[in-house]
């Protein structure tokens, strides 16, 4: 239905998205299945429609909570960090992303999984390169990797 081009869909838009989020809160049965959908279909939404005066900053804020909320769950993952890419293509701007980016930069170095450490490695060097940050963060995010180059585990320091 996102690609099909009807006009007026994109004026819809937030009320769309708005209907997603109260899914995203209703579905309190771990439906994994379900969560990944609507992962995936706010990710489109975003990545073919969204511009940063389409959304409110509350829908950001919420959206941002609820990725950070499913992040850890390995069912859910691959989706989140679709549905994150797609934020970060947009360059969407709130505090509670920056928050969220510092937890991908943790799970870069200490997720068990290689594909999770890579996909948090990549979202983390797209946000580092892209996003606007004071001089004050971004050196946190230096030391941060730095202090990790000495992390116990190989895979982490990787």
């Amino acid at each position: 239905m996102i690609h099909l081009g009807l006009p007026s869909f994109k004026s819809l838009l937030r009320k769309f998205l708005n209907k997603i989020f109260k899914l995203f809160t209703t579905n309190t049965s771990a439906d994994n299945e379900f969560t990944n959908s609507l992962f995936k279909c706010t990710a489109e939404l975003i990545r073919t429609f969204a511009v940063y005066s389409d959304l409110s900053e509350t829908q950001i804020q919420t959206l941002v909570q609820i990725i950070k909320t499913n992040l850890d769950n390995f069912s859910t993952q691959a989706s989140v960090f679709t549905c994150l890419r797609a934020v970060l293509y947009r360059k969407f701007e709130s505090a509670e992303l920056y928050d969220l980016m510092s937890s991908i930069q943790d799970m870069m170095v200490t997720s068990v999984q290689a594909s999770t450490r890579q996909t948090c490695a990549a979202l983390f060097v797209s946000f580092v390169l892209e996003y606007p940050m004071a001089q004050q963060r971004l050196d946190r995010h230096v030391q941060h990797l730095l202090k990790n180059v000495g992390y116990y585990s190989q895979e982490g320091r990787l």
